[in-house]
């Protein structure tokens, strides 16, 4: 009889869990997170425009929670010009996100996943041939969490 109730309170405690909501983050609240740091780190004025450039959310601290990286590019209100861009991380609490560092990205980085809590990206670096304003050629790496910091791994 101990048996079958402990059976019966493992398959209880399996089903609630399979079954437990697991909080993702929404576009409008990551759009929000960076919003808050860009005023916080006081990256916005009257005179310049944020665009979200790229999210790629996963498990970047391994906590079994869906994280988002934000990639931002900053540019002046009037014309084309770039004054600025980053990629920011934001932590998923269990039901908010919460900013734990940034990272001065390179021209042309391309986040492209979150994989087992490394965050791969793509860069363009400098060809021998090529000109200060269009580096050509595609570089893949990686960034991992290293005490609430964006460290390059090779």
């Amino acid at each position: 009889m101990k048996k079958l109730f402990f059976v019966i309170a493992l398959l209880i405690s399996i089903i609630i869990r399979s079954n437990a909501q697991i909080f993702t983050p929404s576009e409008k609240m990551v759009n929000s997170a960076l919003l808050d740091y860009l005023k916080k780190m006081n990256l916005t004025n009257r005179d310049q425009v944020f665009q979200t450039s790229q999210v790629v959310i996963g498990d970047l601290n391994n906590d079994g929670k869906p994280d988002a990286v934000v990639r931002y590019i900053l540019g002046l209100s009037m014309g084309n010009a770039i004054t600025g861009s980053g990629i920011v991380v934001f932590l998923n609490t269990g039901n908010s996100l919460n900013f734990v560092t940034d990272y001065q990205d390179k021209p042309g980085a391309m986040l492209k996943s979150i994989k087992n809590g490394i965050l791969f990206i793509e860069v363009l670096i400098y060809g021998p041939e090529d000109a200060r304003c269009c580096p050509s050629i595609k570089s893949k790496t990686g960034l991992m969490l290293d005490n609430n910091k964006l460290k390059e791994i090779n």
